[in-house]
């Protein structure tokens, strides 16, 4: 399904990353959590994340605050 993103588990792995991106305490553990679940480092996780909502992202006009 397009809608899902699917991360395979594995064994080990390392892919350095080597810029910051804040984000909220529940969205750290969240991610986390996924990394633990799939014994995937953390930001590798967070860039997969990021990278399929950047895939889907859409911009629409809205109010000024």
């Amino acid at each position: 399904e397009k809608d899902i993103l699917v991360i395979k588990r594995i064994m080990f792995g390392y892919e350095d990353y080597v810029k910051p991106l804040k984000v909220s305490n529940e969205t750290h553990a969240r991610v986390k959590a996924l990394a633990e679940q799939t014994n995937r480092p953390l930001s590798e996780v967070a860039n997969l994340l990021v990278n399929f909502a950047l895939e889907r992202v859409k911009i629409e006009e809205g109010d000024l605050w």
